[in-house]
């Protein structure tokens, strides 16, 4: 939580139009989020599914975006000090990230430190939606990561394959990881609109000027896309909301998630995550379209 919030706030902070009150506000408040964050950036908690104690990707990834993007905010502020304390932190966790990287299985694994964890769940769609929450632009966790791209491929293999509502479709619905048992382990919105939103982020930054990195860990990655790669990556983005629009009622309601073998929608009604993600994803295709546009 502190992470995200003090990422949001740093980003709208930019906003020309804060008056001095409110600023001093967002400083206070941005201030102690990254103090919480840095006293606890060594800890063991659980996972963004409730599940698992331990050292996790998804946590680890926003709290070294948001310390590193404290270093500029605090150097802004005069905070020297703190913002050495920052970036050493922020240096460690990344290294931390750095090991989770599994060559054999092609994958970032998803937490360490976990006892008598089961091993599939180290295949998480927790990584993805850890990448687009940290919205680095380039360099490592990030869309342009060919060990991020690699991973999201894999989710897409299995599930694609897992679930009988993915026979014939190109962006397969996508679930949380592998053995998943929660409401018999159906596909997820969150899930499958991170996937759309992956790339999406991915088009904007191609049509920017960035290049698809070519290594052995995203050849799958880049066999999919094919084609140009940033109108390859929209259309991609494209099949996944493709999907999500499939199994959504004339109501427009988003459940937490939909049946794996009939569509139906399971588990919490008009969940606000999944609306959230619809939203992100909706606006990163926005983003892609003004880039490839200009």
């Amino acid at each position: 939580g502190p992470p995200l919030l003090a990422l949001a706030l740093m980003r709208w902070q930019r906003r020309p139009e804060l008056n001095g009150d409110l600023r001093d506000s967002l400083n206070a408040l941005i201030g102690a989020d990254l103090e919480f964050t840095l006293s606890r950036a060594n800890t063991p908690c659980f996972d963004i599914w409730e599940e698992e104690n331990g050292f996790h990707y998804f946590t680890q990834l926003v709290q070294a975006e948001a310390l590193a993007r404290g270093v500029a905010w605090l150097t802004r502020l005069g905070d020297d000090s703190s913002a050495r304390t920052c970036a050493v932190a922020a240096r460690a966790i990344a290294s931390r990230l750095d090991e989770l990287w599994d060559a054999t299985a092609g994958h970032y694994r998803s937490r360490a430190g976990v006892e008598n964890g089961d091993p599939l769940k180290e295949r998480d769609i927790a990584v993805v939606l850890a990448t687009l929450c940290a919205r680095r632009e380039a360099g490592p966790h990030s869309v342009l990561d060919p060990r991020s791209q690699a991973t999201l491929a894999t989710l897409e293999d299995f599930f694609g394959a897992e679930y009988i509502i993915n026979r014939g479709r190109d962006g397969p619905a996508m679930g949380r990881y592998p053995g998943d048992v929660y409401y018999s382990g159906g596909a997820w919105y969150v899930s499958t609109l991170a996937a759309a939103e992956f790339y999406y982020r991915l088009a904007a930054a191609l049509a920017s000027g960035a290049e698809l990195p070519a290594t052995p860990e995203n050849l799958g990655f880049r066999r999919v896309l094919g084609g140009t790669p940033a109108g390859a990556a929209f259309a991609r983005g494209d099949a996944f909301m493709a999907t999500v629009r499939a199994f959504t009622p004339p109501s427009g309601e988003l459940s937490e998630q939909f049946d794996r073998t009939t569509g139906a929608q399971t588990s919490a009604k008009r969940l606000a995550w999944s609306y959230a993600a619809f939203v992100t994803a909706a606006a990163s295709r926005g983003e892609a379209c003004a880039a490839m546009r200009a």
